[in-house]
């Protein structure tokens, strides 16, 4: 990997500062047409910003948050690993609004091919991405995935070198997220905490939104590219500030979706029709969850599976119940949804989609 700004000045081996063929035309695009991306941020310690509306752009002329500029000239090249349901649209969302050629891994050969379809270059080699890409990004399943890819034998901590940077849009715990910190910087390179909120849909339509964990400096270089994937970028503090706020929204969305599902179960047992009883909510407390997951999969029964399943709400709230558990905290809803979410898993509901838990509740499905 290489370094962002100044620190990819530096002198490297020839193969590394001149990428060929595609890639190589690519940067010299972006030179020649010097795009452009925007960031702004507030003088304030918490910072948010939705991005310019998109109306009458080039799709591949500019991205980020309105404000300032940052030129990309002077970036050749970069690393996504995980190409999954989230980080595929999120990958070719960068490549295609960044206009910067991308080296690519999956071990799903199917995910790498609809990257390479958009121009980037795919690899069955982790490695090479470390090797030659300075700012990688990370979308994997969980904690063991991202400690092998960032840890494990020609790993991105092996290749890191100062400059570099590996953001991380996964969901995994504090701890880890700490641990890789404190290991990169050691090799003068940055590890960013910038999980995800959104859905299937909304990333593939860069609805989401992204939660930083970074020093401002840093923070202020990476905003740009993360704007190429998302609405909304926010940067909520220190390392560890991301993970720490993306396990809270999940423990909060949960809970809120359990509320909905006894709701809607005690509401017809009755007599009220569901439909009228999430329509007041909608008028009287609207949400996310009620909009999301109580009017399009509470109400009608349908949690199919290929959406976010009850296995990957109950790793994260894992997650969150380790955090409560290391401050010594006791949280009887966190602990109630929590063991609602296993006794799902355990009946059979791990690949459901994860408001499927009003099973369990309803008494429908349980593990004999």
């Amino acid at each position: 990997m290489r370094g962002i700004g100044q620190a990819a000045r530096r002198t490297l081996p020839a193969r590394q500062r001149r990428p060929s063929g595609r890639a190589q035309a690519s940067a010299r695009g972006v030179a020649g047409l010097n795009r452009r991306l925007c960031y702004a941020l507030r003088p304030n310690s918490l910072r948010s910003e939705r991005l310019d509306s998109d109306a009458g752009r080039d799709p591949g002329e500019k991205c980020g948050l309105g404000g300032g500029e940052a030129d990309i000239a002077d970036i050749s090249t970069l690393g996504f690993i995980g190409l999954g349901a989230m980080g595929g649209p999120m990958c070719r969302n960068l490549m295609q609004r960044a206009g910067l050629p991308a080296i690519v891994h999956d071990t799903d050969l199917e995910a790498r091919a609809r990257c390479v379809l958009q121009g980037s270059v795919a690899t069955d080699d982790p490695g090479r991405v470390a090797r030659e890409c300075n700012t990688v990004f990370l979308s994997l399943p969980g904690a063991a995935e991202v400690r092998r890819i960032c840890l494990g034998e020609d790993g991105l901590l092996e290749h890191a070198r100062p400059g570099d940077a590996v953001v991380d849009c996964s969901t995994v715990p504090l701890a880890l997220t700490r641990e890789l910190a404190a290991a990169f910087a050691e090799k003068g390179a940055g590890y960013v905490d910038a999980p995800v909120a959104g859905t299937v849909q909304s990333v593939a339509d860069r609805k989401i939104g992204i939660m930083v964990g970074a020093d401002e400096p840093t923070f202020a270089r990476l905003a740009p590219l993360l704007g190429c994937m998302a609405e909304t970028v926010q940067h909520c503090g220190a390392s560890g500030s991301g993970t720490v706020t993306k396990l809270l929204l999940n423990m909060v969305l949960a809970q809120s979706v359990t509320a909905l599902a006894e709701a809607l179960l005690l509401g017809r047992r009755a007599g009220v029709d569901g439909a009228r009883l999430f329509e007041a909510f909608r008028n009287g407390c609207d949400s996310f969850a009620l909009r999301q997951h109580g009017m399009t999969a509470l109400l009608p029964g349908c949690f199919p599976e290929g959406r976010f399943p009850t296995r990957y709400m109950l790793k994260d709230l894992d997650y969150a119940m380790e955090l409560k558990e290391t401050l010594g905290m006791t949280l009887g809803g966190m602990d109630a949804t929590h063991g609602l979410l296993e006794r799902a898993a355990a009946a059979g509901l791990g690949d459901a989609y994860w408001p499927s838990l009003i099973e369990v509740i309803d008494g429908g499905k349980e593990c004999k």
